[in-house]
């Protein structure tokens, strides 16, 4: 049985950790002074404890989307109502200028009309910028509620490891590839598989990895079932970020944190989200890469 990296897993803020003994004994996960290597469950359980308020967080992160989506709508309806009523304008401006036999009253008018629709125009541009201004202001709540920073518990470094599951795969970046929203794959483990080997990191309640061979981050292409698990550019949005949930010694399933949703593998051997109370989930173990 392979080993999960020996150093802290931080998890909801109580001390986690795969405790780096000597190479020949047995990872142990304690919370404090308790060994809860033979009770995962009890572990699981308490995550699981965890995700109504992750739930909510992700349903504020839905709502407000949704709010923006909203507001890009009615920008764009005013757009179309303000570019209307410039050409309205400049046909009357064109009216004035080529009818000379208008009247004086028939002038009036016209300027008259002209301006009514300026101030229109004026109002609604004033509402599309108000518009613009709140939806800055609710993408910048995303940005805050999407961020996992952790103020005096930046990620501490403890190696370069092969992440191994069933069947004798690895986690594998596509084609050895740099570009982002690269794929993630299942793969038979290679040596030296370098595109197969991930910077571990930690922090208070989540991990990363950060692939050896680009420098990215494993991450998700969206939210929803079945999205592609892909690599990007490493930053602390929950995203990029990933919980141990225990289902066994040395074996956990992840769990990111902004989907609420476990990494699996599909029948073509790329890796997805999948629902983590199936029994689509992975489980994962550790190789140290030498």
């Amino acid at each position: 049985m392979k080993n999960f990296p020996r150093r802290a897993l931080w998890v909801a803020g109580t001390t986690l950790l795969f405790a780096c003994r000597s190479p020949t004994r047995t990872p142990q996960i304690e919370v404090g002074n308790k060994d809860l290597s033979k009770t995962p469950t009890e572990e699981s359980s308490r995550l699981d404890d965890l995700e109504e308020q992750n739930q909510e967080q992700s349903q504020q992160i839905s709502e407000a989307l949704g709010a923006i989506a909203e507001k890009d709508s009615k920008i764009s309806a005013n757009e179309q109502i303000i570019s209307q009523k410039d050409k309205e304008i400049q046909d009357l401006k064109n009216m004035d200028a080529s009818e000379d036999k208008l009247t004086e009253e028939e002038k009036k008018s016209l300027k008259e009309q002209i301006e009514k629709l300026e101030n229109e125009k004026n109002i609604l541009a004033d509402k599309t910028k108000k518009l613009e201004d709140e939806k800055n202001k609710l993408e910048a709540q995303i940005k805050a509620s999407n961020a996992t920073s952790t103020p005096g518990t930046a990620p501490s470094t403890t190696g370069y490891y092969f992440v191994t599951f069933q069947g004798g795969r690895c986690l594998d970046v596509d084609s050895s590839s740099v570009a982002e929203n690269s794929r993630i794959l299942g793969f038979p483990c290679q040596t030296p598989g370098l595109n197969q080997q991930f910077l571990y990191t930690e922090g208070q309640n989540f991990f990363q990895l950060r692939s050896r061979t680009s420098a990215k981050c494993i991450s998700i292409s969206a939210n929803s079932l079945g999205s592609a698990i892909v690599q990007k550019t490493c930053d602390l949005y929950m995203d990029k970020t990933w919980e141990p949930i225990l289902v066994g010694t040395n074996q956990a399933k992840f769990r990111n944190r902004l989907s609420q949703k476990c990494m699996g593998v599909s029948t073509a051997n790329t890796m997805i989200l999948v629902e983590c109370n199936s029994n689509f989930p992975v489980t994962f173990t550790w190789s140290p890469a030498r």
